[in-house]
């Protein structure tokens, strides 16, 4: 799979690109009435949407004096068995927010929160006027992936500078034709050494990122 990516030389360079990753399998919650009457909330336990977990002082977040939308929180004592989770902390619950409606110049805001306090914890409803996701409970399957084909300039890098430097030049000038590596040869090559689920939805955390409309890492390079 390297040879024809012109990367036979470079095994180690490869493989040192995998990074493990946990894909999220969703259990969806059936309950279907009076959310005061739901079954038994289990605090501080993973979750995609539902009602967060938060001690008593701490105000939900806002943007410009909106209530962002709950996203999910990950129990991190349960996460740290998995060689994905290692740059995280071991302890506490790890909560995200965002804003779906965003800012006229089209950013919108994310909140994420360390709580380390698990005795404190509780459900907390939504405030008025904030948006809900259903509840999903998360389980974790590990996965070792690479760098996904919209962020190719990783497997450039270790293609000689003369070889990849005009290909950026004429993408710069509009022009993306005849790229140094071939696109179905490197397809190839993520797919083989990847253990990506492709099947949707594709819910992930850590690892490498799946681009869905551009590359993540390009964005945050320009930003």
């Amino acid at each position: 799979m390297l040879a024809p990516c012109g990367l036979a030389d470079q095994l180690d360079a490869v493989r040192a690109l995998v990074r493990p990753a946990l894909r999220l399998e969703l259990e969806r919650d059936d309950w279907e009435g009076d959310e005061d009457d739901a079954p038994p909330h289990r605090i501080g336990h993973s979750r995609i949407g539902g009602r967060p977990d938060l001690p008593p002082g701490q105000a939900w977040p806002e943007q410009s004096g909106r209530p962002l939308v709950f996203v999910a929180q990950f129990d991190l004592a349960a996460l740290a068995r998995h060689p994905a989770a290692r740059e995280l902390p071991a302890h506490g619950l790890l909560s995200f927010f965002y804003d779906p409606q965003g800012e006229e110049d089209m950013s919108h805001a994310v909140r994420v929160l360390h709580l380390t306090d698990a005795g404190s914890l509780a459900p907390r409803k939504q405030p008025p006027n904030a948006g809900r996701l259903p509840f999903h409970g998360a389980r974790f399957k590990p996965e070792r992936q690479l760098p996904c084909m919209a962020s190719q300039y990783f497997y450039h890098s270790l293609l000689p500078a003369e070889q990849v430097q005009p290909w950026y030049e004429r993408l710069a000038a509009g022009n993306g034709a005849d790229p140094p590596i071939d696109e179905y040869a490197l397809g190839r090559l993520v797919d083989g050494m990847s253990e990506r689920d492709r099947e949707r939805p594709m819910h992930q955390l850590l690892g490498h990122p799946e681009s869905i409309q551009g590359d993540p890492y390009l964005d945050v390079e320009v930003t």
